[in-house]
This record gives C-alpha cells, structure tokens and sequence, in this order.
C-alpha cells in the first residue's frame, strides 16, 4: 500500500479494544527515501524507516456534515498539478459510495516526500497528513489523539452548534494549531463566523486561521491556500514526532498498540542484547563472521587442489583439515545469542524475533552509511550462512570419524530452518560472498521439511535470472508475495529459494504440492567486472540454477539481449550436431507465447510516484499465463519430490562445478606450479649454464605440460563419464584457450632466462669498467693540470639537460606501453573500451584525489550522496596506503644502485592490480577511470626516480 502511495490505517476503530489499535507494527517493514530542498544543491537524499522518522503532522476532521469531499481535498493537495493521485479513498472515486460498515472511527495517515526539485516540490521538507474518517464528537477519543500528535488540526465544517462550541472549547490551553474549512455558500455561514469569533480568544484563532471555500476562488486556487497554508505550519512549528513517540501518546490515552503482544516484546528484548553487542555492525562482521569463511578465501593454487572431488584423497584431507581449523573458533556471542532466539522460541515469537532483527541490523547500516549491497553491512542472511557454515564443518569431521555424533551441538538447525521456510522465509542456496554450495547444509535442512510434509513433497522449481539491478526479486515477490530481500542500492548476492504452497484444492489441477522459487544474483555485475573469474562465476550460477529448474523466467532490458542469447545458444547447440538444430529441440520456448514485456514499476518519478497498474497488469498476466503452462508442463514431464531435488542438486555441483570446471582449473594450477620452479632453479644455476640451453629446457617443460593437459582431458571424455553432454561445449572452449593459458608462463620464463644474464653482464663488467674510469679520470687531469682553459659550463649544463628530456621521453613512451598491454590484458574479458591516453608527460604530477566519476553509476544509482563524503575519506585512506607502498617501492629499488630495468614498471603494475583486487578495495566499486587515473598518476611520479637509475 505505501508503494502505491496508498494511505494507510494508523489507528483502527474501537472494534475489539476498547479505544482502538495504533498500527505500529505493521509500518516497520516501510522505508522511503527523499530529497529535502536543504540537499538539492549537493545532491544528497535521505532514507530512513518510516517508524523512525520525525515530522511534522498535520490532520484534517470532519466536524458535522459537510457538503464536500474531506478526503478528496487531501488528495488535491498532496497531488502535483500533473500528476493526480488518489491517496484517499473519496466518495466520488469507482466504488467509493459503498456504505461503511466498520471505516467509521478509523484514522488513516499518508505522507509527502520532496524529490528536491523547488519547481515541482509541494513542500521542503517531508509531511504526515491523518485523516479521520467520520464526525469528530462520534469519536472524540481518535480525535483527542490527533490533537496531542498532530502540529496543526485542520477542521472542516460548515456549521458549529452550541454543543460543538463546547466541545472544541475543552481544547483550550493545547499547544496545537488549529485551523478551520468551511463553505461559505452554505446557509448557515454567518452563524459559523460568530461561533469562531467566539472560539478565537480560546484556540487563538487569527484570520490566516480561517480557510474559506467561496467562489472567489476556484479549486486550484483554493488548494494552493491550503498547501501555502500547510507549508507555513511547517517552517515555525518544532513539534516533530516519529511512529514510536506517537506509540508513547497512545499509550498515555489508554490506545492499544499492536506491538503490546508478549511475543512480540519478548522478541523486541533478545534482539535488542543482541544489537547492543553490536555497537559497529562493520567490526563486528569482520571480526566474527569473516575468519568464519576465511578457508574459503584462499590463495589461487591452494584452492584449485581443494576444489577438487571430495574422494581425492589430496582433496578431501586439505577439506578436512581446513574444517577441523574451522570448529576450532568459537562462534561469537551475538551469534550464539541469535542461535537460542531462533531455537528456544516459540514459533511466533521467532518470526518476530527474525523481524526485529532484521529492523535493527537495517537500521545499523543506514545510521552508519553503509550501502545495503555492500559486503560491510551486517544482515540477518550473514548469521544464517555462519551457522550453516558450522553445521557443515561438524557434518565433514563426523563422517571422517574426526568427532562423535554426541560431541555435535548444531545437529537441531536443519528442522528449525525448515519450520522457517514453512513460514515464509527464504533460505540461503548459494553463498554469495564464497561462492559456494553448503551442500550437507541444504539438504539436511530440504531432508527436514520433507519429513514435516509426510513425504508430500512434489514441487515445481521456478528461477528468474538475468542481469543485475533488472528487478528480479520485485517481480518475484509481486507476482508470488514472497519475501526476498529488496531495498535501495541493494543487490542479490548468490541465490535464494523460497516455499509456496499450493492449495489443496488446486494441487490435482496443477499437479504439484509446492513451487521452489529461486532467485539468483544478477549477471555480469559491473562491481565484479575486473575479478579475474567473473566469467566462471556467472557461468557456474547460471549453470547451476538453470539445472536445477523446471521454467526459467529471464530477466532481460532489452528485448535484442534476449535474441542474441537465445541465437548463441542455437548455435552452441549446432556445433556438434550434424543436423540442423531448432530452438525448440533446446528448450520449450515459443517467442510469440513465452516473450513478455513489462512496463516501468513508478509511474513518474519518485519519489511520490506510485506504482505503475501497467506493472501489476503485466505481471498478473504473467503469472497466469505461467500456471496455464505449468498444468500443461505437469501432464507430459516426470514430478520431482524434495529427496530427488537434492540428489539431483547434489549431481550437478559434483558434475559441472568440482569436477569439470575446477578440473580444468586445477590442471592450469598445476600446470603454472611446474613452470615457477623450473624457472627459480634454472634463474639458480645460470651461471654454468648459456642462456640459449636454459630457454630449450624452458620451452620443453611447457610443451610437455601443454600436452599432459590435452591428454587428461581427451581420457576423459573417451571414458564417457556421468552427464557428459553437459559440457560438450566446454571442452571445446577449453582446448581453444589452453594456447593463452601457456603464453604468460612461457613469457614470464623467457623474460626471466633472459633478465639474468643480463644482470649477471653488468654485475661482472661493472668492476672492470671503473677501473678503467678511474685510470681514464686520472689520467686527464694529470694531463690538464696545468693549463688555463675552463670548460664551457653553459654548454655542457645545455647537452645534459637535452640528454636527460630524450632519456625522459624514452621512459615515458615505454611506460605507457606497458600500461596499455596491462589494461588489455585485465579489460579483455570483459565489453569495457579502453578510452584513449595521452602522453604521460602531459599528465601534471599533483595530489590524487578521488573524484565522484570513479564510482560505478548503477550501484549507487540509489544511494550515491547517501554515502558520499565517508565513501570517498575510505577510498582516499586507501589509496594513500597504496601510495606509501609503491613510494617504499621505488626508493628501495633505487636504492639497490641496480640499472633501470623495464621489469620494474611491470611489477609497479602487478602492485595495483593485486591491490585493486582486495575485498576492502572491492567494496568502493570503483570503475575503469579510477584504475586507469591511478596507474598513470603513480607512474607519472615514479618515472623520474626511475630516471636515476640510469
């Protein structure tokens, strides 16, 4: 409702309590994020919890009858003149003359938010508007409320009986504004205009106080006075409450409040310990669940062995050693308090311990600026996957006989996650941040539902995927009333699935019990775009998901992305077949059927815009256009039940993740591992050795590995192992690129062989020539020692200084060489164009300071001032650091009084890029023009220490 700007229902009737409920609870999921007028110049916004926000409050009351619409006043003046909405419900809307059966008594509130745009902005500044729905002396006690919570109380009248005159006069002495509507065309308008002259002493009435709807002024110009009216209250009042201070004034009038439930409480209570352990939400995630997953951090080769199959024996003990390290850890104290919150509750108050948790941790990261998509903010999924971490670390020592099944203390989680997905809550399938599957973890936790279902357990698997920020998990929640994670600046990392049950009297039509909803993390993320294995890690979800689907709903922005990925597809298809092969022999996909456009999700900008209806049109259509083909999907396909989802789950990662990919992988690994020491023992025994034997011996060693490579692989498939057609693609793209995986170890030694001797050269000659120097030296001026000439210092200062600029141009040129082959080497894998360089010498060396173009745009298209000025003092303490470290760099190297060699300006590079590469690093998001700034700014200042050297 808040989406669509709706009002919403703040204080329900006095139905089942005797004063009425105020709607707390109920608002603490809502966030909004505006653009005051005081943040238009910087650009800044900000975003906040609707419960937590302070704002003035304005109400508006019916006092008597009135001859026009209350409610359709307030959508006038909360409406931009283009752009109209109805925010309440009015008597002259489709159905809005439906007699009221319990509306009667009910207090709604709505919101304004600026976009902070000062021509097309209502107000400056938020507002809450309540409206009262009915007469106020029928439901006195509502409008006393209104009147202790509110900065002004507009009513609206048209006639003030002695009676009435009574009643407002018991207001006297309340520090709210009052303020008058009234009709002046009505009879009884004189009589209404003596009753306020008798009510002004007692409200403090004045004429700005009395709003008069005549017909000197038409209805724009009448909803103009009130705005006006309404922004004037705003700017002298300091009356400023939020949700939980009004919550405090309805329980001092004896309101109900829908938080006041024990389980609800007692929840509130154990995630407050939980958070006060937590005072900085981003210390405590790397100091107590970051060396949690540590061993899957590993360096390159290390975890190329461990990804290998677990019955390798090599594989399974560095797996279970790593395991054995792992339990070794206590698990921090706030997640052993959030563990007995999930455990030892009732359900209820774990669903509500679960939300509040959720509430806090949200409201952590906004008070510290910490972007909801990035790996610092502590959510409640981080607590989740430490203690499914746990339970896989026990599970491994068990089984390897390293620990009793009595010594386990998380063998109960796997039912209590199921209990949790029976309610709703989606449950982590792939980790994110390790990408990785807890494989025991999940189907533990899928066995346990199984049971809690008596074997019924037929399901439906339904995946959407496509590109980051496309609107993946809105449209899935929109469509099945699911609760993934969606907020601004926030993205999927991993996948999650979801349970929906099927009702009972629809499961013999559809032919499924449950529909598994599996929402995966958006594809070829700019933020990941400079990691190395990006490609494999898109390629291992997509792999993976897609395997385990029955329908694939894709995700795309345009509709030529999802004609060129379906045509790669076909051809991928036809590479190996020797017939032609139609789209349809793939998959089960009819352009004219299966292709969907949806509209925008805001209809105008936000953000007062509400939801587009085009949307929810769109996707409604959808989602039945999907049960009618799922009913024809169940009639001629095999149903699958929990137990063969996770064998099947258990097939796919053993035959496509660990022993295809990391196969190849591995082979690489070791492939490199065999090329280093040989290079280190022939750099070793160089001097009895010429250069030219060492190369041949160099170029044998990679022949041989390239081969042993191309052998394992063809064995494999001549064995004609499990599932082989899954990969028939990859073997071919493998074998293509074997030919780039040998050049930068073949480069490297060749460089090395030949950097030594030269080396060597200059070390044995160096003696020698100064020898000679010193002879030459002595010599000449032994001979000149009596003459009277002097050298033409003007001359020889202008030769120098012309050898020394040639010598400069010569460095700068081939720095830059170096740099654009680094830049093509790390840009390569990716659609990123490399944007033209100058010379490096028309660079000025000056203070590198970061600048706002170096952030990628899409991820922080939501929250980009929100976090502007900490964001960029982090990166700036970063890159600092950086600078000490190369600058450490270039003096030691300088210092070696060693001759300039071309292999420094490398290393200066590999120094960036394996900086570039650290998660604290990773988590600014920076672009390609802030990898590119940096590298020319440090070579720029290095290139005249380089200089000295010759």
């Amino acid at each position: 409702m808040s989406m669509c700007q709706f009002a919403l229902p703040l204080l329900l009737p006095a139905l089942d309590t005797p004063k009425g409920t105020l709607m707390l609870w109920a608002m603490r999921d809502i966030v909004r994020k505006w653009r005051p007028h005081s943040l238009a110049e910087s650009r800044g916004f900000r975003e906040e919890s609707l419960v937590l926000t302070s704002l003035p409050t304005i109400s508006f009351v019916r006092m008597g009858s009135c001859s026009f619409s209350k409610s359709k006043l307030l959508n006038d003046v909360l409406s931009p003149s283009q752009q109209h909405h109805n925010f309440f419900i009015h008597r002259d809307m489709e159905s809005g003359n439906v007699p009221r059966e319990i509306a009667d008594g009910l207090v709604e509130i709505s919101w304004y938010f600026p976009g902070g745009s000062k021509n097309s902005d209502l107000f400056a500044e938020p507002v809450a508007v309540t409206n009262l729905r009915g007469d106020i002396e029928s439901h006195w006690s509502q409008f006393s409320f209104l009147t202790e919570i509110s900065s002004a109380v507009f009513i609206v009248t048209e006639s003030i009986s002695e009676r009435e005159y009574k009643l407002l006069s018991s207001l006297k002495g309340s520090d709210t504004k009052y303020y008058f509507i009234f009709n002046a065309q009505t009879e009884k308008h004189s009589e209404v205009l003596e009753q306020l002259e008798r009510l002004a002493p007692v409200l403090k009435l004045s004429k700005p106080h009395l709003l008069v709807k005549s017909t000197i002024l038409n209805k724009i110009e009448f909803v103009e006075k009130v705005q006006t009216t309404i922004g004037t209250i705003m700017d002298s009042t300091t009356k400023m409450k939020n949700m939980e201070s009004i919550a405090v004034h309805a329980h001092k009038l004896g309101i109900q409040v829908d938080e006041d439930c024990e389980e609800c409480q007692g929840a509130k209570k154990r995630a407050k310990i939980i958070m006060a352990e937590i005072k900085d939400a981003e210390k405590n995630k790397e100091e107590n669940i970051r060396p949690q997953r540590h061993p899957r951090k590993r360096p390159r080769v290390e975890q190329c062995r461990i990804g290998q199959q677990g019955d390798i024996p090599a594989g399974r003990e560095n797996r279970l050693k790593l395991y054995t390290q792992h339990n070794q850890y206590d698990l921090a104290h706030s997640t052993e308090k959030f563990i007995q919150g999930i455990e030892k509750l009732p359900r209820q108050e774990t669903v509500y311990f679960l939300k509040w948790m959720t509430f806090h941790l949200d409201q952590a990261a906004r008070r510290n600026k910490i972007c909801q998509m990035k790996a610092n903010s502590l959510e409640v999924e981080h607590f989740m996957h430490i203690i499914g971490h746990y339970y896989e670390a026990e599970s491994i020592q068990v089984k390897e006989g390293k620990m009793l099944k009595t010594q386990r203390k998380y063998s109960h989680l796997p039912e209590i996650i199921a209990d949790l997905m029976l309610e709703g809550f989606p449950m982590e399938l792939i980790n994110g941040d390790a990408s990785n599957i807890p494989l025991q973890w999940v189907t533990d936790v899928l066995t346990q539902l199984h049971a809690k279902l008596g074997g019924r357990s037929r399901m439906l698997v339904l995946t959407v995927l496509g590109g980051q920020s496309t609107g993946k998990s809105t449209l899935l929640n929109t469509m099945f009333g699911l609760r993934f994670a969606v907020s601004s600046g926030r993205c999927t990392r991993g996948a999650f699935m979801s349970l929906i049950k099927v009702a009972e009297n629809f499961q013999q039509e559809l032919g499924y019990d449950f529909i598994l909803v599996i929402d995966a993390e958006g594809l070829k993320a700019p933020e990941l775009a400079r990691q190395e294995d990006c490609h494999v890690k898109n390629y291992q979800l997509a792999t993976i998901v897609t395997g385990l689907s029955d329908i694939m709903v894709i995700n795309l922005e345009n509709a030529t992305e999802m004609k060129e990925q379906l045509c790669e597809m076909t051809k991928a298809s036809v590479e190996k077949q020797s017939r032609e092969v139609a789209l349809s022999d793939i998959m089960e996909y009819e352009p004219e059927k299966h292709n969907w456009y949806i509209p925008d999700l805001w209809h105008g900008v936000p953000p007062m815009a509400p939801v587009n209806t085009g949307y929810s049109e769109s996707v409604c259509e959808l989602k039945k256009n999907l049960f009618e083909f799922i009913k024809s999907y169940s009639s001629h396909r095999s149903i699958k039940d929990i137990p063969q989802f996770t064998e099947g789950l258990r097939s796919l990662c053993n035959a496509v993740k660990h022993e295809h990919l990391d196969k190849y992988s591995g082979s690489a690994c070791n492939f490199n591992e065999e090329m280093d020491p040989s290079v280190s023992e022939k750099v070793t025994c160089i001097q009895s050795q010429p250069p030219n034997l060492l190369l041949c011996e160099i170029q044998d060693k990679r022949i041989c590995g390239e081969l042993k490579i191309l052998d394992n692989s063809y064995k494999y498939f001549e064995n004609r192992a499990k599932n082989l057609h899954l990969i028939e693609k990859q073997r071919d793209e493998f074998i293509r690129t074997l030919a780039s995986l040998k050049c930068e170890p073949e480069h490297y030694s060749i460089s090395q062989c030949k950097e030594v001797p030269q080396r060597q050269r200059t070390d044995f000659i160096e003696p020698i020539f100064l020898k000679v120097f010193k002879e030459k030296v002595h010599w000449f001026f032994t001979s000149h020692r009596g003459e009277k000439s002097k050298l033409n210092k003007r001359e020889s200062e202008e030769k120098r200084q012309k050898a020394s600029k040639l010598l400069l141009i010569r460095f700068a040129e081939k720095m830059m060489i170096h740099l654009r082959k680094d830049l093509e080497n790390r840009l390569s894998t990716t659609s990123i164009k490399i944007p033209k360089l100058k010379i490096l010498l028309s660079y000025k060396i000056k203070p590198f300071r970061i600048k706002d173009k170096y952030f990628e745009l899409r991820c922080f298209k939501h929250v980009k001032e929100f976090d502007t000025k900490r964001h960029q003092h982090k990166a700036q303490e970063l890159v600092n650091f950086l600078m000490y470290n190369y600058k450490k760099y270039t003096a030691e190297t300088v210092k070696s009084r060693a001759d300039y060699d071309e292999t420094y300006c490398r290393e200066l590079l590999l120094m960036i890029n394996k900086w570039l590469q650290q998660d604290d690093v990773q988590e600014l998001h920076t672009n390609t023009y802030f990898e590119i700034d940096l590298k020319i700014h440090i070579l720029r200042e290095t290139l005249y220490e380089f200089q000295k050297m010759y």
